[in-house]
């Protein structure tokens, strides 16, 4: 049986995690996705239900200055 989407992506980000090396201001918690970069992935190539949408859009909006 093929692995799941979900443990593909734990896999890549364990390699990923493994295989940087922090240098300055690039550090590991550049790896992290955020809850909009999540979103994205958890909605690729499918409509993202309005609810979700308007969500992130105002959380995005309250960080513009």
């Amino acid at each position: 049986m093929s692995p799941s989407d979900a443990e593909l992506n734990a896999k890549a980000a364990e390699v990923m995690k493994a295989s940087f090396k922090p240098a300055g201001q690039a550090t590991l918690d550049r790896l992290d996705q955020d809850e909009t970069q999540r979103v994205c992935s958890q909605y690729a190539g499918k409509p993202v239900p309005k609810d979700v949408a308007a969500r992130i859009e105002q959380q995005n909006l309250a960080t513009v200055r």
